[in-house]
């Protein structure tokens, strides 16, 4: 009995906001270093808000993995290539459908609240699909590759 195992990796890109958050942190940082230089007080501060700036830099950092085994897909969230997070599980057989993001057999799920698990890069072909998860008809977009 062969089972298909497929996987992919797939980093996200950071967005315009999340850039501009890491530039203010960056910022922060180094305008609390030069004045803890002069007031030596102000070192518990540097020192919190490199703790943050790691932090952010970190949570910010994504991949998601794909992994479709007999069935059933599975959606891992990756935060700087150490923690992951499994985010999302569905057999096919809850799978309403799955579409091309923009199609018109769409147009009647839009009210339905997405979850977004693409690389939000402008110009990649990603997919929709709507799917039965505890009673609630659910949303997700995703980008699989053509093995998937």
């Amino acid at each position: 009995m062969n089972k298909i195992y497929i996987e992919q990796l797939l980093k996200r890109k950071t967005l315009a906001r999340e850039n501009l958050l890491k530039i203010l942190l960056v910022l922060a940082t180094i305008y609390l270093f030069y004045w803890s230089v002069k007031l030596p007080v102000l070192l518990i501060f540097l020192i919190l808000i490199l703790c943050v700036d790691i932090n952010v830099f970190r949570k910010l950092d994504i991949e998601y993995e794909y992994l479709y085994f007999d069935g059933s897909l599975e959606i891992d969230k990756i935060w700087s290539k150490a923690r992951r997070k499994n985010i999302f599980s569905v057999n096919f057989s809850e799978v309403e459908i799955v579409a091309m993001a923009g199609t018109p057999q769409l147009r009647q799920y839009q009210g339905l609240k997405k979850k977004d698990y693409s690389s939000r890069i402008s110009g990649r072909t990603v997919y929709e699909m709507i799917f039965f998860q505890n009673g609630k008809r659910r949303r997700i977009i995703f980008e699989p590759n053509k093995d998937l």
